[in-house]
C-alpha cells in the first residue's frame, strides 16, 4: 500500500479554516501542515458532501463570516482545478431520486442501528461509509484515513493513522 487517502470531517476544516469558538492556533498549524505535508505526498483528500454542507452550517455562525465564506470558496475551487487531489464525494451513488431515497433509508437505519448511541451523527456515517466505500476499491493499493478531531469517529476509519490528531469533542 502506498496512497493515502483521507476523507476529512468537519472538525478538520473548522480548525483549518479558524471558524467557531472552540477552533485552536495549536490545531490550525497542525491541520494546515498536514494538508500541506500529505499534499507533497500526493495523497488524495475525500469531502463527503454533508460534510460541506455542515461546513457551512458552522459559517452562518462565525464571526469571521467573511473569512469563512472566502475560505469555503476557495476550498471549492480546489475541487474544480484538475491538478489538486480534492474531490467532492455524494452520500449515495444513486441515479434517481427512489435510489437516493433508498440509499437514505439504509444510512438512517445504519445509524440507529450502530451509531446513534456511540455519539456519531448522521454526517458521521456519511463519512464512514465514504471511507469504508474508499477501503474496499482501493484494497491493496491504499491506506484510508479519517481526518477528525473527534476519538469517536477516528476509530472507525479503515487504517490506523499514525501520528493522529484529534481531541474529544464536547
Amino acid at each position: 500500500m502506498n496512497k493515502k487517502i483521507f476523507v476529512v470531517d468537519t472538525s478538520y476544516l473548522l480548525e483549518l479554516f479558524k471558524i467557531g469558538k472552540d477552533w485552536e492556533e495549536i490545531a490550525h498549524h497542525a491541520i494546515m501542515a498536514k494538508f500541506d505535508t500529505e499534499q507533497l505526498n500526493n495523497s488524495q483528500f475525500y469531502f463527503p458532501i454533508p460534510v460541506l454542507f455542515e461546513l457551512a452550517n458552522h459559517i452562518a455562525d462565525a464571526h469571521n463570516k467573511q473569512q469563512a465564506i472566502k475560505s469555503f470558496k476557495d476550498l471549492i475551487d480546489n475541487f474544480l482545478d484538475e491538478d489538486m487531489p480534492f474531490f467532492i464525494t455524494p452520500c449515495s451513488n444513486a441515479e434517481s431520486i427512489k435510489d437516493f431515497i433508498q440509499d437514505l433509508y439504509l444510512t438512517i437505519t445504519r445509524f440507529n442501528n450502530e451509531f446513534a448511541t456511540q455519539q456519531l451523527g448522521l454526517t458521521d456515517v456519511s463519512i464512514i461509509s465514504e471511507a469504508e466505500r474508499l477501503a474496499k476499491k482501493y484494497k491493496l493499493s491504499a491506506t484510508v484515513h479519517i481526518w477528525t478531531r473527534h476519538k469517536k469517529l477516528k476509530a472507525k476509519e479503515p487504517h490506523s493513522e499514525q501520528n493522529a490528531f484529534v481531541r474529544e469533542l464536547q
